[in-house]
């Protein structure tokens, strides 16, 4: 029996009672089965050895194999243990493989894994900066079509840099910023507000990266994203917008770009856009009052 299911069943069994200090004690053989199943059950560890060993099996695997694989992998290291672990496994030279890999939902699975590794885990961060990970998902972005993998590839470089200074400059010394052009004006809403939201913690993080984001011309995407239908997009790049003209050289551009105007229409079309079910009331609500405070900053 299955050593998750044989545990279920002995739970079961002596949880009968409604009240558990009435429950009679288990039998001795009970204990000693239990003991003998404990025993045999398989660590996280373990299993994801498992996972790599098949993985690494090219000439019988099959694609479909090899992407539940990738997505039982990436559940496993969500756990900060296990994505220590599976660096220790050499997890690193697995994913640089992957990055390169010719099919984009492979890429997609790798690049979702790096982040995943990376959430709330800086020891994880520093090794994937220090093993060139960072530099090697630049690289894949350098060429990459898809634009699933580009979404997940934003993510593993936000879940990379994320509270790490030494991480943000090498990224910023390495003209990273320059893909955020392309995920400014992505297809998809989440990537359109991921990288909106990425350059607003970067800025509150390092102030001075306002002076690259004027330098690489991005700050024409944010006052486009204005516009955005997408509503969490729209909301992070106003959010952004608030930070950038603090700045007085990011302010005077943005009011050369015609803010001004921009907002004043977006403003006027929230009532049309509400009846034609383009927005909901607290849409509304949100975005003109936004704006309106945004308004009274840069007139």
């Amino acid at each position: 029996m299955n050593a998750d299911l044989a545990l279920l069943r002995f739970a079961l069994q002596h949880s009968d009672s409604p009240d558990l200090s009435n429950s009679p004690a288990p039998k001795p053989e009970d204990i000693e089965w239990l003991k003998k199943v404990m025993a045999d059950m398989e660590t996280d560890a373990q299993k994801m050895k498992k996972i790599l060993s098949i993985l690494s099996d090219e000439k019988t695997i099959t694609l479909d194999r090899k992407l539940a694989s990738l997505e039982e992998l990436q559940y496993f290291v969500e756990d900060i243990d296990n994505s220590i672990d599976f660096v220790k496994m050499g997890g690193n030279q697995y994913l640089k493989t992957w990055y390169k890999d010719d099919d984009d939902q492979i890429r997609k699975w790798a690049m979702w894994i790096t982040s995943s590794c990376c959430l709330n885990n800086i020891s994880i961060q520093k090794i994937f900066l220090e093993e060139g990970i960072l530099d090697d998902i630049c690289s894949v972005l350098d060429n990459e079509k898809s634009n699933a993998v580009k979404d997940k590839a934003l993510s593993s470089i936000s879940a990379i840099i994320k509270n790490y200074n030494e991480a943000q400059e090498h990224f910023i010394e390495k003209e990273g910023l320059k893909y955020m052009a392309q995920f400014l004006q992505h297809p998809s809403p989440s990537a359109r507000m991921k990288s909106a939201f990425f350059l607003d913690q970067l800025i509150q993080s390092r102030p001075q990266s306002i002076y690259e984001i004027m330098r690489l011309e991005l700050i024409p995407y944010v006052v486009a994203m204005i516009d955005d239908n997408d509503t969490d997009s729209r909301e992070k790049a106003i959010s952004l917008l608030f930070l950038l003209v603090k700045n007085q050289k990011a302010k005077q551009i943005c009011i050369d770009l015609g803010l001004v105007s921009i907002i004043h229409d977006r403003i006027s079309r929230c009532d049309t856009d509400k009846k034609d079910g383009k927005m909901d009331e607290d849409d509304v609500k949100t975005t003109v009052s936004q704006l309106t405070n945004l308004l009274k900053i840069i007139q």
